[in-house]
């Protein structure tokens, strides 16, 4: 894996400061951006034939992640997002088995 990102010679560090804003040991401070983990989570469960229902959270524990040196950029903090999808057939047009709740996984349509 390479440190290289937005800089040829691999000379740009986060700036210590941002490190402690963002709760990082400031001896993480060298060329390229640190490494980090976030974990998201999606879920989703047909209802009814064409209507599914869904909830998803990116960067779960509302990590503080590095994915830019000019500026220093943090990624995205914690987003939470619902709902349902209702599929929408065209006419003449068979659906496709993910949109009736038995593709391989899902069970059959009750």
């Amino acid at each position: 894996m390479s440190l290289q990102f937005e800089d040829d010679q691999n000379l740009l560090v986060v700036p210590a400061a941002a490190l402690a804003d963002a709760g990082m040991l400031p001896t993480t401070t060298g060329p390229g951006l640190p490494g980090y983990a976030v974990a998201n989570l999606t879920v989703s469960k047909s209802i009814v034939r064409e209507v599914d229902v869904f909830f998803g959270v990116q960067n779960l524990f509302g990590q503080d992640y590095f994915v830019g040196l000019l500026p220093t950029t943090i990624g995205s903090p914690r987003l939470v997002q619902g709902g349902r999808a209702r599929a929408v057939l065209e006419a003449g047009k068979a659906p496709c088995p993910r949109m009736l709740g038995n593709a391989p996984g899902t069970g059959p349509v009750e």
